[in-house]
């Protein structure tokens, strides 16, 4: 029997862009490869599979920002977070509003700047 090992990001981004991926085993993948931290100075890319809004924040929410996702067309849904001047030590909190169906998400998520 295999050894079950957690893929790298390098060997994902080796697939053509969400060929052949059901809905189901996209969720699971993308929960693999979910980001705790990201680099100062980038943009912070959220992604989902459905339309949102992702709700925002860089100062534990005292400031929010709302950003729509748009549509890919490759079965996934982006959101740029203007994140660029963020220093290290710095934190992203978001959590997500559905609007096909007016449901927040019920989770807030967090992205440590390094």
């Amino acid at each position: 029997m295999a050894e079950e090992r957690e893929a790298s990001v390098q060997l994902l981004k080796t697939f053509a862009p969400l060929d052949g991926l059901k809905r189901d085993n996209l969720a699971a993948l993308a929960k693999k490869v979910s980001v705790r931290t990201m680099p100062a100075g980038r943009i912070l890319r959220v992604e989902t599979l459905l339309q949102a809004v992702v709700h925002w924040s860089v100062d534990d929410w005292h400031t929010v920002h709302d950003t729509a996702t748009r549509d890919t067309t490759l079965g996934v849904h982006v959101a740029d977070l203007e994140t660029p001047n963020l220093r290290a030590g710095a934190r992203v909190d978001f959590t997500f509003h559905w609007p096909d169906n007016d449901r927040w998400e019920g989770a807030d998520f967090a992205v440590c700047v390094e």
